[in-house]
C-alpha cells in the first residue's frame, strides 16, 4: 500500500555538510604518522632525516589538539551564550578544553 500523504509535498533543503577537520578528514593526517616512514627507513636514510620525521609527527599532533581546543572553546562559548545570561563558570570552561585536548593528545575519537 502506498503511503497517503497530507497535500502537496515539501521538500526542506538538505541539512548543510558538516564541517570538514582539516585533521581528520584529509590527506594531512597522513603527517601524523610520518615518524613510522621515518622508521622504516631508519638503516637507508640519515639520523638526522629520522629525527625531522618524529619532529612532523608532533607538530601534527600539537596543531590537531590545538584546534580541537579552539573549537570547544568557540562550541563552549557559543553555548554560554544562548544559556540565557546563566553565568558560566571559568573553571568548568578550562576543564571542558582541557578535557578536550587530553581526548586528542591520546588518539580518542568521539
Amino acid at each position: 500500500m502506498a503511503a497517503a500523504t497530507n497535500g502537496a509535498s515539501k521538500s526542506s533543503p538538505p541539512p548543510p555538510p558538516p564541517p570538514v577537520d582539516w585533521f581528520r578528514d584529509t590527506p594531512l593526517r597522513y603527517l601524523g604518522y610520518a615518524n613510522e616512514l621515518g622508521e622504516s627507513f631508519r638503516p637507508l636514510i640519515h639520523k638526522s632525516v629520522v629525527h625531522a620525521s618524529y619532529g612532523v609527527a608532533i607538530a601534527y599532533v600539537l596543531a590537531d589538539t590545538s584546534s580541537k581546543a579552539q573549537a570547544t572553546a568557540k562550541r563552549f562559548d557559543a553555548s554560554a551564550s544562548s544559556a540565557g545570561g546563566a553565568v558560566v563558570s571559568v573553571k568548568a570552561k578550562r576543564i571542558r578544553i582541557a578535557s578536550s585536548a587530553a581526548d586528542t593528545l591520546i588518539w580518542y575519537d568521539d
